[in-house]
């Protein structure tokens, strides 16, 4: 987690060791090249409450410019970058505090005044931040939730990683995940009991191709070929995610294309769970 102040910890800019400082500015610009843990939304929160608690710090008295105007530049900086990335603009035009300054001594003359300034100054991103947390809960038809919690969790995971991917290796994880969500889609709906055909093998725990196909033909059986189409496409998806984990250099089209078609996949598998009595 990102280390922000709070009312009763404003000092910690100030008392943090050498070694602190140092891994407090490398975590940052892991957090602007979208390279740390924390997800982009939580990342901005956190940003937001460290930038909006300095700069009330210092226009109210309580920090000193001089001191804080370095780290203040940084965490900006991240939270730029951030936000670009979530598709939101950034209402905050100083991004350095002696430019603050001057606009809280012409146009702020009151501390009042200024602690009013900084919270509605980011309230818009706020409603932005809050609005792209329900939308990972209930999105358009496409990307709705499947009701089934370890895929719907690596759905989210999937988009999230493909939205931080900025090189060849972030994207060769994005083919690991497409293929770690195909395992876990046949693992969730294949059940040798009901959709294994007799005669044959039942199919190893990771064969996704497999057990996403005899899944299908099972639940479709007598519907049409039209249905035959869903097990080709669970063995495209699988060999897209295996050919960007496998790929020297695989481009971050290459890794979209993967994970797009692996969600739609697992979108198309829930719809066909309401034809399986089982399901």
């Amino acid at each position: 987690m990102i280390s922000m102040p709070g009312d009763g910890d404003l000092d910690l800019v100030l008392s943090s060791s050498e070694a602190e400082r140092l891994h407090k500015r490398e975590r940052l610009e892991a957090v602007y090249r979208g390279r740390d843990s924390t997800e982009d939304p939580e990342a901005a929160e956190e940003l937001i409450r460290w930038i909006a608690g300095t700069m009330v710090a210092v226009a109210t008295g309580e920090l000193e410019i001089k001191a804080a105007n370095p780290e203040y530049q940084t965490h900006y900086r991240a939270l730029s970058a951030v936000l670009r990335r979530l598709g939101i603009d950034n209402p905050n035009p100083f991004d350095d505090l002696w430019t603050f300054y001057g606009h809280w001594r012409a146009e702020l003359p009151s501390y009042a005044d200024r602690r009013v300034y900084v919270t509605e100054l980011y309230a818009p991103v706020r409603r932005s931040l809050d609005e792209l947390a329900y939308d990972e809960l209930v999105d358009p038809v496409a990307d709705r939730p499947t009701g089934w919690a370890a895929i719907d969790a690596a759905i989210l995971k999937l988009r999230r990683s493909y939205a931080a991917a900025r090189d060849a290796e972030d994207c060769k994880g994005v083919g690991l995940q497409c293929a770690s969500l195909l395992q876990q889609l046949g693992r969730q709906v294949f059940d040798p009991a009901l959709h294994l055909p007799a005669g044959e093998g039942e199919p190893g725990r990771d064969d996704a191709k497999r057990r996403i196909g005899l899944y299908v033909e099972a639940v479709t059986a007598g519907r049409g070929s039209a249905f035959s189409e869903i097990r080709k496409l669970a063995t495209s998806c699988a060999r897209l995610a295996e050919a960007v984990k496998h790929a020297p250099a695989p481009t971050r089209v290459e890794a979209g294309i993967a994970a797009d078609a692996t969600i739609q996949l697992a979108q198309m598998v829930r719809r066909l769970a309401a034809l399986d009595p089982q399901g």
